[in-house]
């Protein structure tokens, strides 16, 4: 069996016992992924000139995505007991910082696939990409600032800021520099990067919900260990899923020799001769020494453990509170270790 056939066989048997959520199977999340859309919807009606400009901003919004982000906007808020066509419009700001920051990301990465569709960046040009998120940014900032509390706000910017500085960390944390690539400094990346905006969310939510400062604190834990559950698992599927089902470039993370957690534990339990070999093959651009790494150390299994262990912890802060909807925030952890997308 080969290196790829090795590790997709390994996530089957990982996830035999495991159901695959769909959350739209649940009719209550269903309802309020409608609701978001139906916001969203709203706000593709908006143009503006030049129209191309309007048009490569919509791109990614129409594509559509998992809408995880502005669904925790929702669910933290109603967590609470707040009304969640409160939380509705910021949801969609959210959902609009997030797609400007995919936008560039990808700009950075120059992937070439997103949702399922042609990068911005390919579909319309860098430039216009770059503007395009620029003015999904001001878009964002406009309508909670027309809405919201200075104290949201400044929390959605603060932690907007610490993205920023995980993207930068990201771009200097790769193979290119090999004393940096290490589980502690992968975990302090991420945390930054990806688990920084996904804590804004639930805060947010909670927020306008008008959630006690014991609620919002469990709530941000809660979604803490949720970003890091959700980034590990892309790194996984960026190896083992086929852009089919993803919707991205396959072995992007690899190519563009990204430091991800089934790398990290590879070159954590090798030793420092194959170490080195495969950090200069990735400089090289070559990855077959780094997929071989990954298997003999088990480094996919190691990282659904890792996932999974998140996924326990975010979980256990939901018993904290007598939250209104913990069960749909605990499928919503479900969906985050299960996904296959």
């Amino acid at each position: 069996m080969d290196t790829l056939d090795y590790l997709s066989d390994r996530l089957d048997k990982t996830s035999d016992s495991i159901f695959l959520t769909d959350l739209l199977k649940n009719e209550d999340i269903k309802s309020r992924l409608e609701m978001i859309n139906s916001e969203i919807d709203i706000h593709l009606g908006k143009d503006g000139e030049p129209k191309i400009l309007y048009e490569t901003a919509k791109h990614l919004l129409k594509a559509g995505g998992k809408r995880l982000r502005s669904l925790l906007v929702v669910l933290c808020c109603e967590a609470v007991g707040g009304d969640i066509t409160k939380a509705v419009p910021f949801s969609v700001a959210i959902e609009l910082a997030q797609t400007a920051s995919l936008i560039h990301d990808d700009v950075i990465d120059e992937d070439t696939l997103r949702r399922g569709v042609r990068s911005t960046h390919e579909q319309f040009g860098h430039k216009m990409a770059i503007l395009a998120g620029d003015l999904l940014v001001a878009q964002a900032v406009k309508m909670i600032g027309s809405l919201g509390t200075p104290e949201i706000i400044v929390q959605i910017a603060e932690e907007g800021i610490r993205m920023c500085e995980g993207e930068a960390a990201d771009i200097l944390l790769n193979a290119d520099n090999p004393n940096a690539m290490t589980i502690e400094n992968y975990l302090e990346m991420i945390q930054k990067k990806t688990v920084s905006f996904i804590k804004a969310a639930t805060s947010v939510g909670a927020s306008i919900g008008k959630g006690t400062k014991e609620q919002i604190s469990s709530l941000r834990r809660y979604g803490e260990n949720l970003g890091f559950a959700f980034q590990i698992r892309d790194d996984v599927l960026n190896i083992i899923s086929s852009s089919d089902i993803s919707g991205k470039d396959e072995y992007s993370d690899l190519l563009s020799k990204r430091c991800t957690f089934p790398l990290v534990h590879a070159l954590d339990k090798s030793s420092p001769e194959d170490r080195e070999r495969c950090l200069q093959a990735l400089s090289e651009g070559d990855m077959s020494v780094a997929l071989h790494l990954v298997e003999r150390t088990r480094a996919i299994p190691a990282s659904i453990e890792k996932t999974t262990e998140y996924i326990r912890k975010a979980k256990a802060t939901l018993k904290e509170h007598d939250f209104v909807n913990a069960h749909l925030l605990e499928q919503v952890a479900d969906f985050v270790l299960q996904r296959l997308h």
